[in-house]
């Protein structure tokens, strides 16, 4: 249940842009002053017009930071329009190869039922796939669903064991 069928399906596509595009210019700078790299329309014309394509590029090359970089340009809607489904179909794909940071944000999106069906039990199986790989994000949701009896029983001691490895890898 949760991810396997979606796993399996090809990725979501953006469509490219028609045309030439140029990147953004300061204004008042003559036609020859770039922004910054950092500055957000910079940002959002490369995540626009360069930086996507080479993300599905190396996403669909099994690069689950890809994956997971794609997943937020949706949640977030930069430089996209905000898709939380679609969002979550990237996750899911880097979930599927195994990326912790997919998995591990799986399981809030399944807990919280936002850009998939709320499922607790789906959204600790994320967490679990997260912890056992180290992921502090992924220790950290296993102990609020054993504090709260989302997707399994109540277990405080197991919560507690959780955090308490959370915050070992935190500080060290």
């Amino acid at each position: 249940k949760g991810g396997g069928a979606a796993a399996a399906s090809p990725s979501p596509r953006v469509t490219p842009a028609k045309g030439k595009a140029t990147p953004p210019r300061a204004a008042g700078g003559g036609d020859d002053t770039e922004l910054p790299l950092d500055s957000p329309p910079f940002k959002a014309y490369e995540r626009k017009h360069g930086t996507m394509a080479a993300l599905h590029r190396s996403a669909e090359g099994g690069d689950g930071k890809a994956y997971a970089e794609l997943g937020y340009i949706y949640a977030h809607g930069n430089g996209v329009v905000p898709d939380q489904e679609t969002a979550c179909k990237y996750w899911i794909a880097g979930a599927a190869i195994g990326d912790v940071e997919c998995q591990g944000t799986l399981g809030a999106r399944y807990c919280m039922g936002n850009g998939v069906p709320m499922d607790a039990a789906e959204g600790f199986r994320y967490y679990k796939m997260s912890a056992d790989q180290g992921c502090v994000q992924g220790l950290n949701g296993m102990a609020t669903c054993y504090e709260n009896a989302e997707g399994v029983a109540q277990d405080l001691d197991e919560a507690r064991r959780l955090l308490e490895l959370a915050l070992d890898k935190v500080h060290a």
